[in-house]
């Protein structure tokens, strides 16, 4: 199961507590997850502007480029790669913003 958190949600992963410290503005780029893990939802995408989505390990290394194109709806679904148990980092460029959402995989798929 993979979870993205938002909105200063505490997370705990063996033992090491994080926070995301960054609250969620209304209208801004909102990641969520499907229940079985395999796809990312991105919802308020600026549709007919630029939109970039990456996954990063916690090491700060790129995993992979999940989108880099022009948004063509408001919610868009992109899939995952199969992914180890742990904690990543999902950095979003919405029009003229960056945003880096914590990913929580909790299984692997």
């Amino acid at each position: 199961m993979i979870k993205v958190h938002d909105d200063r949600i505490i997370s705990i992963l063996r033992n090491v507590r994080l926070s995301s410290v960054e609250p969620v503005q209304q209208g801004a780029c909102q990641v969520l997850s499907s229940p079985d893990g395999a796809l990312l939802r991105i919802e308020n995408a600026p549709a007919g502007q630029s939109l970039t989505v990456e996954l990063y390990d916690l090491s700060g290394r790129r995993l992979a480029r999940l989108f880099d194109g022009i948004a063509t709806d408001k919610a868009m679904h992109l899939p995952l790669p199969p992914l180890a148990p742990g904690l990543y980092a999902i950095r979003l460029r919405c029009a003229d913003s960056w945003f880096v959402r914590p990913l929580l995989v909790e299984q692997a798929r």
